[in-house]
């Protein structure tokens, strides 16, 4: 205002219509308006202390507000008033926040110990508004409005602080008007015995007092929880902690490990740990109960057959799972057969020696896939053909599934015979492929390395030529052939 004169200065007979108008135009007319007096200004500056003055408390309660909540509840006439919430104790039976001028964020304790009617009236307030509610009483309050109430209806205290809840009211938006949002906003402690009665009004479940106190009133049996993990009732409110056996052997729980013979249930568990199991027998067929187990077989005497049954002889669900490990003594193996009207994918026979193991899942009525089919094995042999004497060289075979890769050594000696090199030994069955297989290796005739050439026949015979052609070594120097891997199917 400074460089200004008085009579530039545009003044009504209010507060709120003061204002500065420069260069002396009035914002009313636009037209000059320097008729103003000495009593004009007197009395604006009059009102415009009158309201400071009024709002002095407003002030003061902003200034508190580094130490506590200050909230502005109106503005009238120009002042705008403002609220520190406070809490305060109401011991009467019928409650209603406008009756009773409830502030925002105000905590009231209901101290009554019979039913308490609290009536929610959204009056002059609007969305935002809410105040608290502290029940340390054992009374019960039913909550009533005409905008309407989400959340409960009812709710009983426990008579102290900590078995007591506290209640949050607050006026949201619903639809296109508003409602009451009712709500605990604390935790607060069972007591064996007490009555903690909760209503909801919205989506969700009544829970009574009847159901909870047998619980409270056994904690013995809670307390078991940690170790035994299921509660059951045994007769009225009488409960204990125990292990679960079903009636028809589906279902066994024992300290959290679940033994499992419904495949239903067992494919809706992820994760399922096998049940091991045993096979002495030299023989044995899958039983219902088998579900999800993984059997070794034990016999050291002779081989084992394990006989997958038709689903008419044993229901066993489709998704179920059988594991089958040869832990025999070496030399004997376990063979899986399908029953009559079974089908085995994608091969059609298992056989397995030590250390073997197989895994199949049942897909169909009777069909069953092969998912996992695995042994390593150390064949035991020597080397024939073109030497004075044979010459050792095991073989190393691995199978997975229908592929197998043989690793022999490398057989080198002084040759005196013009011929091939034959396997002494044949290879076991469950090694051998159904049609022979040609194969490409180093060879060395005569001192000096060659392409060679060999076959692995039906019969589980191995032999090898001097050259790709097929061709026999010459019988003279150094011959045999370098270490080397074949890899062939089986069907």
């Amino acid at each position: 205002m400074a460089g200004k004169n008085i009579d530039q200065l545009t003044i009504t007979n209010t507060v709120e219509d003061t204002d500065l108008y420069y260069l002396g135009r009035s914002p009313y007319n636009n037209t000059d308006d320097r008729s103003i007096s000495w009593a004009s200004i007197h009395a604006a500056l009059a009102l415009l202390f009158q309201g400071l003055n009024a709002n002095l408390t407003g002030i003061s309660n902003l200034n508190n507000a580094f130490t506590g909540p200050v909230y502005q509840t109106g503005v009238s006439g120009g002042i705008t008033t403002y609220h520190t919430p406070t809490g305060s104790t109401y011991s009467g039976t019928s409650f209603n926040n406008v009756t009773n001028n409830v502030n925002f964020g105000d905590i009231i304790n209901f101290t009554n110990s019979g039913a308490i009617t609290c009536t929610l009236d959204a009056g002059s307030h609007g969305i935002g508004y809410s105040f608290e509610i502290t029940l340390t009483s054992t009374g019960t309050i039913t909550f009533s409005s005409l905008n309407g109430i989400n959340g409960l209806t009812s709710i009983a205290g426990g008579g102290t602080p900590s078995t007591s809840p506290q209640i949050k009211c607050s006026i949201v938006p619903a639809g296109g008007g508003i409602q009451w949002q009712v709500e605990v906003t604390n935790s607060f402690d069972l007591i064996a015995g007490s009555n903690i009665t909760v209503s909801h009004s919205g989506a969700g479940t009544t829970v009574a007092a009847t159901g909870l106190q047998p619980l409270s009133s056994n904690l013995t049996a809670l307390a078991a929880f940690a170790t035994l993990g299921i509660p059951v009732q045994v007769s009225g409110s009488v409960f204990t902690a125990r292990s679960v056996v079903s009636s028809n052997g589906d279902l066994s729980v024992s300290n959290g490990d679940f033994i499992l013979a419904n495949a239903d249930l067992a494919l809706n568990l992820g994760a399922i740990r096998w049940q091991p199991a045993t096979i002495s027998a030299t023989t044995y067929t899958l039983a219902a109960t088998d579900v999800n187990k993984t059997f070794s077989t034990t016999n050291a005497g002779a081989d084992t057959t394990i006989t997958i049954p038709a689903n008419a002889t044993a229901a066993i669900p489709v998704g179920a799972q059988i594991k089958i490990i040869n832990s025999s003594a070496a030399g004997f193996v376990t063979n899986i057969v399908a029953a009559g009207g079974v089908t085995f994918t994608p091969f059609t026979s298992i056989v397995i020696g030590l250390s073997g193991y197989v895994v199949l899942e049942k897909t169909a009525t009777n069909t069953w896939l092969i998912l996992q089919c695995y042994e390593e094995y150390s064949h035991s042999t020597s080397w024939t053909g073109i030497w004075a004497t044979p010459q050792p060289g095991n073989a190393f075979l691995v199978r997975n599934m229908r592929d197998i890769e043989m690793t022999i050594p490398a057989t080198l000696a002084t040759q005196n015979t013009v011929s091939f090199i034959s396997m002494a030994t044949a290879l076991p069955a469950r090694f051998r492929p159904t049609a022979n297989t040609e194969l490409q290796g180093p060879s060395v005739n005569n001192n000096g390395n060659t392409n060679g050439a060999g076959t692995v026949f039906s019969s589980g015979a191995v032999n090898i030529f001097a050259n790709s052609a097929y061709g026999n070594f010459g019988g003279t120097g150094m011959g045999g052939f370098n270490r080397q891997s074949i890899d062939y199917t089986l069907n």
